[in-house]
């Protein structure tokens, strides 16, 4: 039931359904999933570590609201992260798992096109878009290094959706992501690492000016 509590809360964090300064109740989700306060307590625990939810003394949980200052220090972390997995996985990937990674991202692409023309494309792009940097990630061999990462996406992904509305990919993000598969299936691990820094700080970037204007419209 806590995993239940967990993921029906992340799920409204990163597609929709929770914004940020929003009140949790524990007795309402509780109420929603069919479970008592006490794992919906344990997944509030949990997202508070993992820095979505922030408890206020006589005030309650609310969702985080996200700083343009702050967000913007993330994406130094997490493109650096991101960069080194990419160099780990053109370093140590076999040959056959190359092909197999240019197979993956040929149907990812595919299904990609196939997604943005339904009506509400956003979650469904988002999971696509996991699995494509997760086979990245299995190529690196660094599970420890991927599990850490992990949690990193999930935040880029709550910013991504704080600062549009919804996930979304760029068609610049599509043509830095094809460059990166491309440095790794052809074994050039500088490129693959500095590709995936710059796509992420440039996101990063964006977001960060998203989130700012959000902050100004709010303080006005």
């Amino acid at each position: 039931m806590h995993a239940l509590a967990y993921e029906y809360l992340k799920d409204l964090l990163l597609n929709g359904g929770l914004d940020p300064g929003d009140r949790i109740s524990t007795d309402v989700i509780g109420r929603a999933i069919g479970c008592s306060r006490a794992p919906v307590t344990d997944a509030v625990k949990h997202l508070t570590t993992d820095g979505f939810l922030v408890v206020l003394p006589q005030v309650g949980i609310r969702v985080t609201v996200p700083v343009a200052d702050e967000v913007t220090d993330f994406y130094e972390l997490f493109a650096m992260s991101e960069g080194l997995i990419a160099r780990f996985a053109t370093l140590r990937r076999s040959r056959e798992e190359a092909r197999e990674l240019e197979r993956l991202v040929e149907n990812f692409e595919n299904e990609d096109f196939s997604l943005y023309k339904s009506p509400a494309p956003g979650a469904a792009l988002r999971e696509q878009n996991r699995r494509r940097h997760y086979a990245i990630h299995e190529f690196a061999r660094s599970p420890l290094t991927a599990q850490i990462a992990s949690s990193l996406w999930d935040r880029c992904d709550f910013f991504i959706r704080v600062a549009f509305g919804r996930f979304s990919l760029s068609s610049e993000a599509q043509i830095a992501q094809s460059k990166i598969i491309t440095a790794i299936c052809e074994g050039d691990s500088d490129a693959a690492e500095q590709t995936t820094r710059e796509y992420l700080l440039e996101l990063g970037s964006t977001v960060a000016k998203s989130i700012g204007c959000r902050e100004a419209d709010l303080s006005a």
